[in-house]
C-alpha cells in the first residue's frame, strides 16, 4: 500500500503540465500604469473601481527656482519632497499613482500608490505606503486643462505630501 501511494505522489509530482504563467482574470482587467497591481489596503478598504470625476494622468516640471532652490542631494529622501524635477500623477478608478524623477541625479526620486475617493469638489487620499493610516483631504479643481489641490488636512510625511499636491499645478496629459 505505501508503494502504490509513493508512486501516486511522484507522478503528481512530475506532471509534464506547465503551470499556467498568466495573471488572474482580475489582474488582466486592471487599468492604470501598473495592470496588475493594485494599492494595497492598509488602514481602510479599497474603493470600488469606477471612473471619477478626477481621473486621468497629470504632469508637471518643477524647475529648481520653483522648487526654492538646488536640492540637498540625499541617498534616502523623504518621499514627496518639492524638488525640481518631472511628476506624473494619474487618479484611476479610485487609484492613485505618484512618481517623481528628480532633475539632479545626485537626488533619488521616488513613487508611491494608494486609493481615493471624490466627493463633490473633495477628493481623499488614503493607504498610502508612505503614510499606511494618514488621510489627506484636499479641496480640487480641473479645468482648462490644469488640476489644482487646495490642502484641507494631510499629516501625511510631516505634511510634505500636502506641499507636494498643492504647489503648483498639474498639467492634463491623457486619461487614465
Amino acid at each position: 500500500m505505501a508503494g502504490a501511494l509513493t508512486l501516486l505522489l511522484l507522478a503528481a509530482c512530475t506532471s509534464t503540465t506547465e503551470p499556467s504563467r498568466s495573471p488572474p482574470a482580475e489582474a488582466r482587467q486592471a487599468k492604470g500604469p501598473r495592470a496588475g497591481m493594485q494599492p494595497f489596503a492598509y488602514s481602510t478598504p479599497a474603493p470600488e473601481a469606477s471612473p471619477t470625476a478626477a481621473d486621468g494622468v497629470y504632469t508637471r516640471r518643477v524647475t529648481v527656482a520653483q522648487a526654492g532652490g538646488a536640492p540637498v542631494p540625499c541617498r534616502r529622501c523623504a518621499p514627496y519632497r518639492f524638488d525640481a524635477g518631472r511628476s506624473t500623477l494619474t487618479l484611476d478608478s479610485g487609484r492613485y499613482y505618484i512618481a517623481h524623477r528628480p532633475a539632479s541625479p545626485k537626488v533619488m526620486g521616488f513613487s508611491s500608490t494608494g486609493h481615493f475617493i471624490v466627493e463633490g469638489n473633495r477628493i481623499v487620499f488614503f493607504n498610502d505606503p508612505n503614510c499606511t493610516t494618514t488621510r489627506g483631504v484636499y479641496t480640487w479643481d480641473a479645468s482648462s486643462g490644469e488640476l489644482t489641490f487646495g490642502r484641507r488636512q494631510d499629516g501625511c510625511g510631516i505634511g510634505l505630501r500636502a506641499e507636494f499636491l498643492t504647489a503648483l499645478p498639474w498639467t492634463e496629459s491623457g486619461g487614465a
